[in-house]
């Protein structure tokens, strides 16, 4: 149990996560997934509850605001949001996966509730700063989410398809590492 992690500058104890029930699976350079007590079954209402996690900060160092650059009139984090809605679109009119804005509780991110105010699927979540993996602990917490698919909200061509891979992994298949 004294396996650790580094994510993202953060070195995380395995056991100071499993004793919260969570165990934790890179998925790839950009993304992890947090697994939390597994439920096998595909698209049954109520059984699981996955988080798709969009990770996305206004007060960026190199780029300050990126996510708001407009292409089409759509900002980046729009067109990325819509990409994973459009996928997903079956597991989330059901309840069985949500889509979450993972943010920083700084005023300047306050700006996309502007931009999702129109988006009734689109919720926030407000939390700690510099330490992503436990802003996605609470948004698991606070959601009562049973997994979580972390998407970096810089990469608006990040693998819709992909994504559903793994959560079809981790739904389906009972699956303790999904790559």
């Amino acid at each position: 149990l004294g396996y650790e992690r580094i994510f993202k500058g953060f070195t995380l104890r395995q056991q100071d996560l499993v004793s919260k029930g969570i165990n934790t699976y890179n998925c790839n350079m950009k993304s992890a997934v947090y697994h939390f007590p597994f439920i096998p079954f595909k698209f049954l209402k109520g059984l699981h509850k996955t988080g798709i996690l969009f990770n996305a900060r206004l007060d960026s160092t190199r780029l300050k605001r990126k996510h708001l650059i407009k292409i089409n009139n759509l900002t980046l984090i729009e067109i990325l949001i819509l990409r994973y809605y459009k996928k997903f679109e079956e597991p989330i009119k059901i309840g069985n996966v949500i889509i979450v804005l993972a943010t920083s509780d700084k005023e300047i991110n306050r700006e996309f509730e502007e931009i999702f105010l129109n988006y009734d699927f689109v919720k926030i979540f407000y939390g700690n700063e510099n330490n992503l993996p436990q802003r996605h602990i609470d948004c698991a917490e606070f959601y009562d989410l049973t997994h979580i698919i972390s998407i970096e909200g810089d990469v608006p061509f990040c693998s819709t398809e992909g994504s559903m891979l793994v959560y079809e992994d981790m739904i389906n298949y009972n699956k303790q590492i999904v790559k």
